[in-house]
């Protein structure tokens, strides 16, 4: 059965040399009944026919999109969130987890990503509309809905798949012979395990390994910096990135980036004559309100690859990621978002 990939961070404090650690209390916002009680009362306010909430505005109201939109798995996992959360932590008047059945909200609010099943426009973001399926599965390992949910995404996502390249399509181009691969795409290949481990179809398992090593090798710099994105054109040779002087020819980004500065620039042809990869460094960026990058998302992204494949290279590189993030995080530790 999947294990879940949800990361817990608490403060802690080393004691001595001893290996030991204490906890220090949790601040009792975590707990506030205040959190259970705004999932509910946005749950009870979803639209109908159902849209989902993405973000709020300057009033504090949120602002529904159609379930064919990239964010729209997210509020339907956050009941199984919370379900999860009283599994270890009991209801109690203070906390406010007893106030709903959260695995019945999340199932009756997943419901609209259903018809996503038969296509989608959503590129390679079938792992995020497939969240609450994956929950689901969690909660009830025989949930046929939930089996059936994931089953079809992959195969959506398998299909954006090029051996030629060793990824998965992120987005589609004008000219189908862009090939643009970002770094989140490593948050779909959970997907691919799940539905390998469904089917028993070991060459969803193989797509997401090619996918992961060929992102290691192409997104990330050997001091640990990584890149956002690059363009390969699997047809042949283009000249994309840089000419023999190092002129910035032109660069590929996703919606809401515009280059703050010019980026470290990174070619690398991995066949002999085949293709050109662009590479922009997430450090470089600079990115509307609502399309932050956080250098700490690719050390998140590659460990828990690392846990699903079990690979030691992995593993290195997720500690190169972690000591470039440490060393270039501002002065006072608060990280922008």
């Amino acid at each position: 059965m999947r294990q879940s990939i949800s990361l817990v961070l608490l403060p802690f404090v080393a004691i001595g040399a001893s290996a030991k650690a204490t906890f220090a209390s949790p601040p009792a916002e975590l707990y506030s009944p205040i959190i259970p009680q705004k999932i509910l009362a946005t749950f009870n306010a979803l639209p109908n026919p159902v849209k989902y909430p993405q973000w709020t505005n300057t009033s504090g109201t949120w602002q529904y999109f159609s379930p064919d939109t990239w964010t729209s798995g997210f509020f339907p996992s956050t009941p199984y969130a919370l379900n999860e959360r009283r599994s270890l932590c009991p209801a109690t008047p203070e906390n406010g987890l007893g106030i709903a059945d959260w695995v019945t909200l999340g199932r009756s609010a997943n419901t609209g990503l259903i018809s996503l099943e038969n296509g989608n426009g959503q590129g390679h973001d079938q792992g995020f509309l497939s969240f609450p399926f994956s929950e689901e599965l969690m909660v009830n390992p025989n949930n046929a809905t939930a089996k059936t949910a994931l089953k079809a995404f992959s195969k959506i996502l398998a299909a954006r798949y090029n051996p030629v390249v060793g990824c998965t399509r992120s987005w589609d181009a004008s000219d189908p012979t862009d090939f643009q691969v970002i770094i989140d795409n490593m948050m779909n290949l959970d997907l691919l395990w799940q539905a390998s481990d469904l089917t028993g179809n070991d060459t969803l398992r193989t797509i997401a390994i090619n996918h992961a090593d060929t992102t290691l090798k192409n997104h990330i710099r050997d001091d640990g910096e990584p890149l956002l994105c690059y363009a390969d054109r699997p047809a042949g040779p283009r000249k994309l990135i840089q000419d023999l002087h190092g002129t910035l020819l032109n660069i590929i980004l996703p919606p809401g980036l515009s280059l703050r500065s010019e980026p470290r620039k990174d070619t690398r042809i991995v066949a002999p004559g085949h293709v050109v990869k662009l590479g922009v460094s997430m450090a470089s960026l600079t990115v509307s309100p609502l399309s932050r990058i956080s250098l700490l998302r690719p050390l998140t992204l590659i460990s828990i690859v690392y846990r699903l494949a079990n690979k030691s290279e992995y593993l290195v590189t997720a500690r190169r990621l972690a000591k470039y993030f440490l060393d270039n995080i501002p002065a006072d530790g608060i990280v922008p978002w």
